[in-house]
């Protein structure tokens, strides 16, 4: 999601990394749940008996990420589209 945001909001190309290092080295966040579905955590929570809580935010659907995450549900393989995309570069297309 971070992707199509930058994309359509920013007009770049750029998105999170699970590694990634900030200010020159100093800090490094690492993201240990980067590749898992928010699909698969709640199913995962589910299964271990685990409660799923849902942001509490009154205004957690009136963000970007929420606008493009109905974007995305509008489109059956949206974001697996995306992340395949993101690695299938056709360069004769390109300016």
């Amino acid at each position: 999601m971070t992707f199509l945001m930058n994309l359509f909001f920013h007009a770049e190309i750029s998105t999170l990394s699970p590694n990634q290092e900030f200010f020159n080295g100093i800090l490094r966040i690492i993201r240990p749940i980067y590749f898992v579905s928010e699909n698969e955590i709640i199913n995962y929570l589910k299964r271990k008996g685990l409660e799923y809580f849902e942001n509490p935010c009154p205004y957690k659907n009136e963000t970007k990420r929420a606008e493009i995450k109905r974007l995305l549900q509008s489109f059956p393989d949206g974001m697996n589209n995306v992340y395949k995309g993101i690695f299938n570069i056709k360069k004769e297309f390109l300016p």
